[in-house]
Parts: structure tokens; C-alpha cells; sequence
């Protein structure tokens, strides 16, 4: 009876708690999203000093995919509305893979957040499917571009002179 009564706890507690055996130490990162032409697709990573990044990118289809990795991040995407890249993009790029099925192999040079650019050039929209030898994070460039500074500053200054001249004005006629 007793034997009985200890596979009886042993199973309870097998099926009640969860395995976490490897928990937290996933090799390959895979992401699988579909993209229209000329849009990009943004991922980021921290690196240590010395770490090794490889990321694979196969389409499903026919689509032309690019890779682009900053150790920078990205302010805006290169890509002219013809989808064509920009000079730029090829200046700001420490890695880079033009190739019908682009990968990307990188030591990083210093502990630093990198970030990872895909775009779909031609025949698109598409799958395609991401595979990383690290955890990547998924990151959106802001789609409104900010004002500068400078015309926030000197717009709020002219509205603020024009609302006190108007009420010095209101108060001396009174």
C-alpha cells in the first residue's frame, strides 16, 4: 500500500510541475513574418565584446530580401520609394547581404546594442522565414518623424508673445 501510495505522489508531482530542463537557453531564434516591397523589418540584439551573431534569411517565394546590420541605431530606413537603397545605408552598415538568400556573419567589436534591417526590394509581398544563433527583439522605427527642436522652441515662444500682447493690450483698453 505504501508502494502505491508513493507512485501515486511521484506521478501527481510529475504532471503538476512543469520541466524547465534547458529553460532559457534556446540556440536558434526563428521568426517567420511577410512583408510588402519596399517596406523593412527591424530586429535588435545586445552583443558582448567578442560574440559571434549568424542570421539566415530564406523567402518563401520569390521575394529579393537584403540584410542590413548597424551597430547604430537606425533612424530612418534608406529605402527610396523606387526601392532603391540609399548611399548611405551602405556607409552606416557594418555587415551587409545582397544575396537571393541573404545571412549575415559577425563578430561584434564592442559590448553594444546592434540592430538588424531586412528589406523586401522586388517581387514581393512575401514570407520569409528568420533564423538567428541568438534571441533577436522585434523593433519598429517610429513612422512620424519628430519636429525640431529649434521650430518647437521658436514656435512656442511667437505664441506666447502673441497670447501676452494680446492680454496687455485687453487690459490696458479696459
Amino acid at each position: 500500500m505504501m508502494r502505491k501510495n508513493i507512485w501515486l505522489a511521484a506521478l501527481v508531482v510529475l504532471f503538476t510541475c512543469p520541466l524547465y530542463i534547458g529553460y532559457g537557453r534556446a540556440e536558434t531564434f526563428y521568426h517567420q513574418d511577410r512583408i510588402n516591397e519596399g517596406i523593412s523589418a527591424f530586429f535588435l540584439i545586445d552583443l558582448e565584446k567578442s560574440d559571434d551573431l549568424k542570421v539566415e534569411l530564406e523567402p518563401d517565394s520569390e521575394g529579393n530580401f537584403t540584410l542590413f546590420l548597424f551597430d547604430e541605431r537606425p533612424q530612418q530606413t534608406y529605402v527610396r520609394t523606387d526601392q532603391t537603397f540609399e548611399d548611405e545605408i551602405f556607409e552606416k552598415a557594418v555587415a551587409y547581404d545582397l544575396s537571393n538568400t541573404p545571412e549575415l556573419n559577425y563578430t561584434a567589436k564592442e559590448e553594444k546594442i546592434y540592430y538588424i534591417q531586412i528589406v523586401l526590394i522586388e517581387n514581393g509581398p512575401d514570407y520569409y522565414m528568420l533564423e538567428a544563433n541568438k534571441e533577436l527583439v522585434r523593433y519598429y522605427l517610429p513612422q512620424v518623424p519628430g519636429y525640431p527642436l529649434e521650430f518647437v522652441i521658436i514656435s512656442s515662444l511667437l505664441i506666447m508673445g502673441a497670447i501676452v500682447y494680446l492680454v496687455h493690450k485687453k487690459i490696458l483698453r479696459s
